[in-house]
């Protein structure tokens, strides 16, 4: 009889156990949880902050596609103020064509080496604009050295205003809205620039 009553004690236990087995939720490792921690995101995201992010990506690819413009009519500017032609570009620098301008004397070249000399100074005047814009992508520093280079370029070109004569004033005039113009795109690419940073640094 004693061993009948253990038999049913022990089935009676062996019941309770499995019922709680199936009742109890079963309890995550501390890997799982590790992991689940780690699939957190720092930060989430917007639908309206990626928005933003890309519309400055573009901007930012079409200030430098008019930069780059800006340096492929000074260098065709280049040629034809070597050439003494009286064609010009108004979106473009001044500062490289008044260098040109000094080997002329009433519309002669009073001097071929001199000619050479200031070809070579003004083609390195745009050259170090092409240089300093091809490193803007991954130093976005290199954005503000070439604006303040322009401002003086535009602080140049208004001198060359003041002792205008009024044949040439209008032109002037159209390259000092030409110049405005660059210096905003200046500051407008090193806005973007600054906002795509900081964006990166939120999100990456």
């Amino acid at each position: 009889m004693d061993g009948e009553k253990d038999l049913d004690e022990m089935q009676k236990e062996a019941e309770l156990l499995s019922k709680d087995s199936i009742l109890a939720p079963e309890q995550p490792s501390s890997s799982d949880l590790i992991t689940e921690v780690e699939e957190i995101p720092k930060v989430i995201i917007s639908d309206k902050d990626q928005m933003e992010y890309l519309a400055n990506v573009e901007k930012n690819k079409k200030h430098r596609s008019s930069i780059w413009l800006m340096i492929i009519l000074s260098a065709i500017n280049l040629v034809l103020s070597i050439a003494n032609s009286n064609v010009e570009f108004p979106f473009s620098l001044v500062s490289s064509r008044i260098v040109i301008g000094f080997a002329y004397v009433e519309g002669q070249v009073f001097a071929r080496f001199a000619l050479v000399i200031m070809s070579v100074i003004a083609a390195f005047m745009i050259l170090v604009y092409l240089i300093i814009h091809a490193l803007a992508r991954k130093h976005p520093i290199a954005n503000i050295i070439n604006l303040v280079l322009f401002s003086f370029d535009s602080i140049l070109l208004i001198i060359v205003l003041f002792f205008a004569g009024a044949g040439d004033f209008v032109s002037l005039l159209l390259e000092v809205v030409a110049h405005a113009w660059i210096i905003a795109i200046f500051i407008s690419l090193i806005k973007t620039d600054n906002k795509i940073k900081k964006y990166k640094k939120l999100y990456q």
